[in-house]
């Protein structure tokens, strides 16, 4: 089994990759690009919860002052309204929506791109039966977290949480969360 990683169908001249003329055209680039002989997986995470560990990680460590409701408020309207003027490397590409990973154009009523969708969540539990479904019983996932977020447990203002929904609408619904 490959494992491909997406691109995300950036515009490669706006990242600064050049690329001959015409090149990728026909068979395209990024995550629309993969190979369909090829089965692949994926792993989804709750929009809201994949959104708030970013905000911790990045934000918060060692910043117990951002650790408030207003904060987190003022933060998802500025970054939200740059992702949504197509930055799409704003902070490592972490506010993209999940369906540009998992759907041709990112359209969930598309095509998929990866055959199996896992949800972290559940991705043990996932992992396990898709190796065995392969035949691959002897795959299995480490135990062991390798990044955790601060510790700032807020409840998110009904704006914030309003904000996510709508921009994140696609992955709630392709996804069921």
């Amino acid at each position: 089994m490959q494992y491909q990683l997406p691109t995300v169908g950036l515009d490669y001249e706006e990242v600064g990759i050049e690329t001959a003329e015409g090149e990728g055209e026909e068979e395209g680039y990024g995550a629309e690009s993969y190979n369909s002989d090829c089965d692949s997986f994926c792993v989804v995470r709750n929009p809201l919860d994949r959104f708030l560990s970013h905000w911790r990680w990045r934000h918060v460590q060692d910043k117990a002052e951002k650790c408030s409701a207003e904060f987190l408020e003022n933060y998802t309207k500025e970054k939200l309204t740059r992702a949504r003027a197509q930055d799409v490397l704003l902070e490592d590409c972490h506010f993209v929506p999940q369906v540009q990973y998992t759907y041709k154009k990112g359209d969930s009523s598309a095509p998929r791109i990866c055959k199996h969708i896992l949800k972290l969540e559940e991705l043990h539990e996932g992992f396990d039966l898709l190796m065995a479904s392969y035949n691959l019983t002897k795959v299995k996932l480490g135990k062991r977290k390798t990044r955790t977020s601060p510790a700032c447990d807020i409840t998110p203002t009904a704006a914030t949480l309003q904000m996510i929904k709508e921009f994140y609408a696609e992955d709630y619904k392709a996804f069921g969360y």
